[in-house]
């Protein structure tokens, strides 16, 4: 994750999917009896400007 954000590429390790492992796999074709899952990694590219000016808190802005 610290080489995606010199790339200017943010990820954040998720663990909360796990509560629903099996349906979360059909989508992107993950064989529950095969394979265990242990994280999801939502990547995404990182806009200018500090976490405060970026962050809203009960609303939604771009």
């Amino acid at each position: 994750m610290n080489g995606q954000r010199a790339r200017g590429v943010g990820a954040t390790m998720t663990t909360e999917h796990l509560a629903y492992v099996r349906e979360n796999g059909d989508l992107p074709a993950i064989p529950f009896d095969e394979v265990a899952q242990v994280a999801m990694l939502p990547v995404a590219h990182l806009r200018p400007g500090s976490a405060a000016e970026l962050t809203s808190w009960d609303t939604w802005t771009l």
